[in-house]
């Protein structure tokens, strides 16, 4: 009767590491979704940064457009920074999240695996037990 117990002990745990284990893939495809539109949006801003340069590069610019376009300039490369902080931060962070997929899967197929043999062996000792209790055969020649 104990393999039986320990059989739902570890099935109950195989399940609560499934769970868990959903929980974590979507976030790591949460993450990966942003760190994609994250890259998608430093290169628009350093698309941006490039035709700035290029325009403020042309000549006969009075000293106003010249104000205007430092003060965008510099508004892009603030964006720019505060994002490419988010990405660097995004990154660093599905690595840890990588790891923790990986741990929780190891531990789900163990605890999969002891399921299995205590089940099995709760399944023997229960035929054993049957077996034990039939009446034994009489062997008579004739």
């Amino acid at each position: 009767m104990e393999e039986v117990r320990k059989s739902r002990l570890f099935k109950n745990l195989s399940r609560r590491d499934q769970m868990e284990l959903s929980k974590l893939s979507a976030q790591l495809k949460t993450m990966q979704e942003e760190i994609a539109s994250l890259k998608e949006l430093l290169e628009q801003l350093e698309g941006l940064r490039e035709t700035h340069h290029a325009k403020s590069t042309a000549t006969g610019i009075d000293a106003t457009q010249l104000q205007t376009d430092r003060w965008y300039l510099t508004r892009i490369e603030e964006e720019a920074e505060m994002v490419q902080g988010r990405y660097d931060f995004m990154v660093t962070e599905v690595a840890p999240l990588k790891a923790k997929i990986l741990s929780v899967s190891y531990h789900k197929k163990r605890t999969e695996e002891k399921a299995k043999e205590f089940a099995v062996s709760a399944r023997e000792k229960k035929f054993d037990k049957h077996l034990a209790s039939l009446p034994a055969r009489s062997v008579t020649k004739r």
